[in-house]
């Protein structure tokens, strides 16, 4: 979304109040970030691993189908 259009619509009292985000927050979206997790990887090293996506996918569809309303505001 270029950011002229989304600066345009979060300035809109109804997106803030159905996203639950006040308008000041929003300009920390596009704040540059880098993070470094080369010691989070070491550290976790052989202690915790992230499963695969085809282990959990499924199950994460079938909730999502079995609640819609989970993608209403």
């Amino acid at each position: 979304l270029p950011q002229r259009v989304a600066d345009h619509i979060t300035r809109r009292r109804h997106v803030q109040k159905i996203m639950g985000i006040p308008e000041e927050a929003f300009a920390y979206f596009k704040h540059p970030v880098d993070f470094d997790v080369a010691n989070t990887t070491e550290f976790l090293e052989g202690k915790v691993k992230c499963p695969s996506l085809d282990s959990y996918l499924p199950t994460l569809v079938a909730y999502a189908r079995e609640n819609p309303q989970i993608f209403q505001h």
